[in-house]
């Protein structure tokens, strides 16, 4: 045990999500703000460990991000298509 580390992975899973709900989960323009700046972090980690465990062979180091970028746009353009309601009145006018 090491102080101010979580014991097990799940302990900080948890701490994640309750503080998320219980601090975070007021929506306001800033919390809003954060949510969306750690959610594209989010992104761009997860690919980033699937290359480095080997689940994703085609990602290299140069790769993740256009990997990350093609599935952003992908997705954006077929919510924009498909059900444009669910996304932010901004974004559909920029599109």
């Amino acid at each position: 045990y090491q102080p101010g580390l979580p014991e097990r992975p799940h302990h900080a899973l948890i701490a994640g999500a309750l503080g998320g709900y219980f601090i975070w989960g007021e929506y306001n323009s800033v919390h809003y703000q954060v949510v969306l700046y750690l959610a594209s972090r989010l992104l761009v980690g997860c690919m980033t460990l699937a290359k480095e465990r080997a689940q994703a062979v085609f990602l290299t180091e140069k790769r993740v991000y256009p990997v990350a970028a093609a599935a952003v746009w992908a997705a954006v353009m077929m919510l924009f298509e498909e059900h444009s309601h669910v996304l932010h009145p901004s974004l559909k006018k920029s599109m």
